[in-house]
């Protein structure tokens, strides 16, 4: 073999040239540093585009929130709301004496100004706001509100505003057999014994086993003259509750108007013997002794009723 000829060439003209050492070296330098400034710079310009976005949706968030305290802010001499949050009602404006609310579909009560301890209950809390547009709110008071509101307009002989409210009651609680006896009383107050009538038979018709449902509509019948119909009522009445004074009281009104004075005296007795401090009850006996001809006893029942009345409650 001869010695000086040439090395042969390493993968000839046809075959892949390798990458030199230095150009791979340089690669892998650019992607270590594309990975070590690369990396961490897309996680900034993200964190960066995140909190700016924050920051636009926060910076609405706040405007629209100065927009709404300018909106109910309370300014000098702008007329304002005294409203208890617990309750949802506003303080009025009106004489504060008066009882209760003027408008007979509002069953609040004036309040007065009082000094009182504070007990941390949320119904003491009192706050200002901006007036009000007169919306109702959507859920309706409790039935007792609409009762002691419609009762004061009755107490006051008010018999329009009470039947105003009391129907206004019955709009609210259909159901209620205390909105339709309630609107009876007061159509029986205001001499409207028909309108009464329908209002106690569906007082009755909804809660059938209430003795006084059936004492009331005996009151109106009573005071309309259907003497029959008192019987009936009271009877069942006491049927239910036989303790029942009023009831008694009243069917002893009904017997002594059919001059029927033994019953009625029997159940005068029984009134009495139940709840002796009643002054009508010693009234109505008294009455009832005195159609049966028996002056001494009426003016007895007459006395007795004077001394319960001066006795303290």
């Amino acid at each position: 073999m001869d010695s000086s000829a040439p090395p042969p060439l390493v993968g000839g003209e046809n075959s892949a040239d390798p990458e030199p050492p230095h150009q791979r070296q340089l690669t892998a330098r650019l992607k270590f540093w594309a990975i070590v400034i690369g990396i961490p710079l897309l996680l900034l310009v993200g964190t960066v585009l995140l909190l700016l976005g924050f920051q636009i949706w926060q910076t609405r968030k706040l405007r629209r929130e100065v927009e709404t305290l300018k909106a109910e802010a309370v300014r000098l001499d702008q007329p304002v709301e005294i409203f208890n949050p617990a309750w949802g009602t506003a303080l009025d404006a009106a004489d504060p004496q008066r009882f209760p609310s003027r408008d007979a579909r509002d069953p609040r009560y004036g309040a007065l100004i009082q000094q009182f301890r504070p007990l941390g209950n949320a119904a003491q809390s009192w706050r200002l706001r901006r007036l009000s547009t007169g919306a109702r709110p959507e859920a309706p008071l409790p039935e007792e509100a609409y009762l002691k509101h419609g009762s004061s307009f009755l107490r006051a002989r008010d018999y329009d505003h009470a039947i105003q409210s009391f129907q206004h009651f019955v709009d609210l609680y259909p159901n209620s057999p205390a909105s339709h006896n309630a609107l009876g009383i007061a159509f029986r107050d205001g001499g409207r014994f028909a309108d009464a009538l329908e209002s106690h038979n569906r007082a009755v018709e909804l809660a059938p086993q209430r003795a006084d449902l059936l004492w009331e509509r005996a009151v109106t019948r009573l005071r309309s003259g259907d003497i029959a119909e008192v019987i009936k009522d009271c009877k069942s009445a006491l049927e239910k509750s036989p303790d029942f004074a009023d009831a008694h009281n009243t069917l002893a009104m009904a017997y002594r108007n059919q001059r029927d004075y033994a019953n009625a005296l029997t159940h005068h007795d029984r009134a009495l013997e139940i709840n002796p401090r009643r002054e009508d009850f010693w009234r109505e006996r008294a009455l009832t002794h005195e159609a049966n001809g028996d002056q001494s006893k009426s003016a007895a029942d007459v006395q007795r009723a004077r001394e319960v009345r001066s006795q303290p409650p």
